[in-house]
């Protein structure tokens, strides 16, 4: 049980970056990629957007949700086996009564 509230803590994280990520993409539209001076002077100014570059691409937002669509598949795949080994195990305990 606790690996599939890890996996749904993974996934809750991930949620929240992938919104973020698809709020700021409205950005992606006609903006040229930051360049590495751009970026220093964001992080120095504590910046999170920027009105004359972007720091995501269109591929960069489809692996990000691909990255999440497989954190979901992976808890699944969790809580189907750990549903598979309580009842194997509910049903030995069972048979030995």
């Amino acid at each position: 049980m606790l690996k599939v509230k890890l996996a749904m803590a993974i996934i809750g994280i991930s949620s929240i970056h992938l919104l973020k990520t698809f709020i700021a993409a409205g950005s992606l539209k006609g903006l040229p990629p930051c360049t590495p001076e751009q970026l220093t002077l964001m992080k120095a100014e504590m910046a999170i957007t920027s009105t004359q570059c972007t720091q995501m691409t269109p591929d960069g937002v489809l692996w990000q949700t691909i990255i999440h669509c497989v954190f979901i598949l992976s808890a699944i795949g969790i809580a189907w086996t750990d549903r598979l080994m309580s009842h194997v195990s509910a049903k030995r305990d069972h048979a030995a009564h």
